[in-house]
């Protein structure tokens, strides 16, 4: 390897590590423009889901094909959300509830509050966890009760995902414990975390595909083609 060569290679190291950190640069400020958005479109709270679910299809936009948050693509996907039936709008009314339950239990002095409380914000966690990868599984196409029943379904196929989407929202919570000077960044988290957990699972997914076939797979294949039989006959 010549000199020129060594020195091509070293410049397209820095160019490849300077273009991590300007995409990480890039996902922070549009993390920051997405809770901003997501915030004032949620002040009416019951708007809240709708405006999560648009934080959530802008972002995971951004991840499929890098298409950058605007302002105006975000109120597209909130103008999708909010028009697609009173299934979005529940969603806050059930959380409020049993939160509203929750600290009623803790607060009443009833017995079995301590137990009671805790499982009641177990709930509430795993809820919103259900409720944010609804966000992620709805297209205008397919509409809230594929969303709901794909949520429900991925929830119980990977538990991995839905114990780091609960510890997302301790870590929002955490975060939002240290000051309003945050507060703008927080509601973009939750909607980064359940893009990042549903890309997760669909590279985990890939990867499963394509696994390369272990000695057993070989083994067994060699005794299909030996007896006259297809590998897939054998499986």
């Amino acid at each position: 390897m010549t000199a020129t060569d060594e020195e091509a290679g070293d410049t397209g190291r820095r160019l490849r590590a300077g273009g991590g950190f300007a995409t990480g640069l890039a996902w922070l400020s549009e993390v920051l423009v997405t809770g901003v958005l997501t915030l004032v479109t949620a002040l009416p709270l019951v708007t809240a889901y709708v405006a999560v679910t648009a934080a959530v299809t802008v972002l995971r936009q951004r991840a499929d094909d890098g298409t950058g948050v605007t302002v105006r693509g975000y109120l597209r996907a909130w103008r999708a959300a909010a028009g697609s039936g009173w299934w979005p709008y529940l969603v806050p009314v059930g959380v409020t509830a049993v939160l509203t339950l929750d600290a009623v239990a803790v607060g009443a002095g009833l017995p079995g509050a301590r137990v009671v409380g805790p499982a009641l914000l177990l709930a509430t966690g795993l809820l919103v966890t259900v409720a944010l990868r609804a966000c992620v599984a709805w297209r205008p196409a397919t509409g809230w009760p594929l969303a709901a029943t794909e949520a429900v379904a991925r929830t119980r196929s990977d538990p991995a995902g839905t114990g780091l989407l609960l510890l997302a929202l301790v870590a929002v919570g955490l975060t939002a414990s240290m000051g309003p000077v945050l507060w703008p960044l927080l509601p973009g988290l939750p909607a980064l975390a359940a893009v990042a957990v549903d890309r997760r699972r669909a590279v985990a997914g890939a990867t499963h595909r394509h696994r390369p076939a272990d000695a057993t797979d070989q083994r067994r294949s060699a005794r299909g083609v030996g007896a006259g039989r297809s590998p897939a006959y054998e499986r």
